[in-house]
C-alpha cells in the first residue's frame, strides 16, 4: 500500500481483506 510502509501493512485493511489471518 502506499498510504502505508510495505514492511507494515495497515493491520485493519488486513483484517478486512484476510479476517482468518
Amino acid at each position: 500500500m502506499k498510504n502505508g510502509p510495505p514492511k507494515k501493512p495497515p493491520t485493519k485493511l488486513v483484517s478486512v481483506l484476510r479476517p482468518s489471518s
